[in-house]
Parts: structure tokens; C-alpha cells; sequence
């Protein structure tokens, strides 16, 4: 976003474009936000990558959710649970 408001204001400060003067004093509503459906897997270091990403062999490719190894708290128990 800065670098379009820098590119325009250069433009502007050259002569090359012309725009009103509240353009870079008024705020924009904008929805900066994308959002994308995806699914994220993971394997061991080394292993090949599959040629149908839509379709991961399962006993290479875990999902990354099933896949995560919670660390142990300091006294050696899951977060979570208590010894």
C-alpha cells in the first residue's frame, strides 16, 4: 500500500499525474485482507513430492494438524495435562 501511495506521489510531484489534493490527506476505506482455502501436509525430510497434490499418498503425507509434536512443559508433561 506505501509503495502505491509513493509511486502516485511521485507522479503528482512531477507533473505526470494529476489528483486532488485530498487524496493523500483523506483516509480510504480498503480490505487488505485474501483469503484462501488450502491444505497443508508434511513429511519426513526427503521425501518426494507428490505428482496430484489434490491427492498426497497417506502413509508419506500426514495433514500438518496431525502431524504437530506438542513440547514438553519443564516438568516433562504435555500442555494440557498434569502428571
Amino acid at each position: 500500500m506505501n509503495n502505491t501511495s509513493n509511486v502516485i506521489g511521485s507522479l503528482a510531484k512531477s507533473g505526470l499525474l494529476s489528483v486532488a489534493p485530498e487524496v493523500f490527506t483523506e483516509p480510504v476505506p480498503a480490505d487488505v485482507s485474501i483469503e484462501m482455502a488450502g491444505k497443508v501436509y508434511s513429511a519426513e525430510l526427503g521425501a518426494e513430492l507428490p505428482s496430484d497434490s489434490s491427492d498426497p499418498d497417506p502413509s508419506v503425507w500426514r495433514p500438518v494438524h496431525e502431524d504437530v509434536e506438542l513440547p514438553a512443559n519443564a516438568d516433562g508433561a504435555s500442555p494440557g495435562t498434569s502428571n
